[in-house]
Order: C-alpha cells, then structure tokens, then sequence
C-alpha cells in the first residue's frame, strides 16, 4: 500500500438498519472515544469505518473490500447475504492535477504544477502581495481561489 494509486474510490458503512442492527447483534461493532466504528483489517492495517463519514481507498482495495464484507441478515440459514460497505463515487486523481495547471488569472495552460507555480510567481506576483499602504487596498476582492500567500 505505499504506492499511490491513481484510481481512488469514497466508500461509507451502509446506513441500512438491518445491517447495523445484525452488526451490533453479533458484536462486530467496536466503540471508541468517537462513537461506533466497523473494522476491517486489510494488509495488517486496520481501517475503521463510521457512519455518515466517507473513507477514500485506492480501487485495488475498494475492490478487495467489497469481495469480503457480507453479513447475513435475519435467519442464519434463509437470510440474505447484504454488503457492510458501501462504494459511492470513484475518481481518477490524474483529472485532479489536470484541473490545477490553469492559472486562475490568464487561464493559460501549463504542463505541470511546478510551471504553473512558478508562472504565478513572476506574471502574477502582485495577486498574492499583501498592501503596504491604504492607497493599494483593492475595493473589489478578486473572484478567484483563495491562494496561500508566499513569505
């Protein structure tokens, strides 16, 4: 799990009550100081999932999560078998970085976010200076991201 995977994907315990009732029936809800958590172990590492808040994995693990996480709910014989997590959305962080190699001010295109940031630094410098005087205060904020100043 040390390489990053460019595939990501948002997954999220199921917010079916039966599910976490046949959970907390047969004791595979733990608590802790922040309140109730699935656990799941995965490559010796331990990844908790809670209810309402999202967990981002590579898909090579979402993957792998998603071919062991059934409970059977109801009858231990005639129940049916139902998913403990949940996949929402996956994403490509490739698409990511794309987006972030036009510059906000010119909306020129770069060929990486190291050409960007330096771009804004030379063309753009004035955008991230803070006023030294009344005088240069903008009356108008600018309609871009706010962008970390540079010291």
């Amino acid at each position: 799990m040390s390489d990053l995977e460019m595939e990501q994907v948002r997954m999220t315990l199921t917010d079916d009550p039966s599910v976490l009732t046949a959970l907390r029936t047969r004791k595979q809800m733990k608590r802790d100081a922040d309140g109730e958590y699935y656990s799941v172990v995965f490559n010796s590492q331990e990844l908790r999932f809670r209810e309402n808040q999202p967990r981002v994995l590579g898909k090579t693990i979402a993957s792998a999560l998603m071919r062991s996480n059934y409970i059977i709910v109801g009858d231990d014989l005639t129940g049916d078998m139902v998913h403990i997590l949940k996949p929402h959305d996956s994403y490509n962080l490739n698409d990511l970085i794309a987006e972030q190699q036009t510059c906000d001010y010119c909306k020129k295109q770069f060929e990486t976010p190291k050409r960007l940031a330096a771009h804004m630094l030379d063309a753009h410098r004035e955008e991230f200076e803070e006023p030294s005087t009344p005088e240069q205060v903008v009356k108008e904020p600018a309609k871009t991201r706010a962008t970390p100043k540079s010291n």
